[in-house]
């Protein structure tokens, strides 16, 4: 069956060795892909008579495992639990901030400094497929009336694919909030959007190294441009002049609240944005603008912040 999958992940003490993931540190994914990734040389070139060629080998290899993760908190406690994919933005180069009493809440930024790695096993259909040092970037979408979704992008060691039995996990927190009843605003500016979307846009390197038996020592993230979008109503050049914003390259702070309820609450805050692209665009017969921006620094490691509260 395509759809019996589990995905368990846990952050490595020493990059690249087996972390050993068990049930409790399953997180609930939608839309797994997994892909070992087999550089294939050809050998087309290599004199031999005739037009019949010989066999291919295969050179590098190395594992991407790409799924999707509905944005919640921990959905229990004061709302200083790590919510279950952690690891994950961890793993994508964020930090971690947990703060307790009185203010209760978790909190992550990008960072330039850790490179955490998580082992991930993936199963689907009874074959587990086990990646180590694997590291990644993420995606956050939403649409009104619907949950927010991650889509994580990861690359890794292969380190082996077998026969397995599925785990049966109890997961966190099964219910995300969805996107009605949120707070946006860009500038001060409160648009009527009915979607945005996020993007870390790591850059992430492989090592090579010829005494690897794979050719890969590792993977990194060596850089990072985050961007997002929005499609707000459009409205009068008095009211707000978005070409004048994006010719200036005037930055805006945008934040984005989803969810009321406690421990299930996430704050999304980019202070300095600055338009890239405006155009037109249409949600059922009302004129709309289709806004692409970067997302940059404040003060330093803080171009998106995710708060769970």
């Amino acid at each position: 069956m395509s759809r019996n999958y589990v995905l368990l992940a846990k952050l490595e003490t020493t990059y690249g060795q087996d972390a050993n993931p068990t049930d409790s540190d399953a997180i609930l994914v939608e839309n797994l892909e997994i892909r070992p990734v087999y550089d294939v040389i050809e050998r087309d070139n290599v004199a031999v008579s005739g037009l019949s060629k010989i066999k291919h080998l295969i050179g590098r290899r190395h594992i991407e495992i790409s799924f999707d993760v509905e944005l919640r908190g921990a959905g229990t406690g004061d709302g200083d639990t790590p919510p279950d994919f952690a690891p994950l933005l961890k793993a994508c180069k964020m930090a971690e901030t947990i703060v307790g009493d009185p203010d209760y809440y978790v909190e992550y930024k990008p960072t330039s400094d850790a490179d955490p790695s998580v082992t991930i096993y993936a199963y689907k259909d009874g074959i587990v497929h086990k990646a180590v040092g694997c590291v990644g970037s993420w995606s956050l979408e939403g649409e009104v009336g619907q949950p927010c979704r991650f889509r994580f992008t990861f690359q890794g060691k292969l380190a082996g694919i077998a026969d397995s039995s599925q785990p049966e996990p109890t997961f966190q927190n099964l219910v995300p909030p969805v996107l009605l009843g949120a707070t946006f605003s860009y500038g001060g500016w409160q648009g009527v959007i009915s979607r945005f979307s996020l993007n870390l846009n790591n850059t992430i390197a492989p090592r090579l190294d010829v005494t690897e038996e794979s050719g890969i020592k590792g993977f990194w993230i060596s850089d990072r441009k985050p961007e997002g979008s929005v499609d707000p109503e459009a409205v009068t050049i008095s009211e707000r002049n978005v070409w004048q914003n994006l010719q200036n390259v005037n930055e805006a702070q945008l934040q984005l609240v989803i969810g009321s309820e406690t421990a299930n609450k996430c704050t999304i805050t980019c202070p300095k944005c600055a338009k890239k692209e405006v155009s037109w665009g249409d949600r059922d017969g009302i004129a709309i603008y289709e806004i692409t921006f970067g997302i940059y620094r404040n003060t330093g490691d803080d171009e998106i912040t995710l708060r769970f509260d």
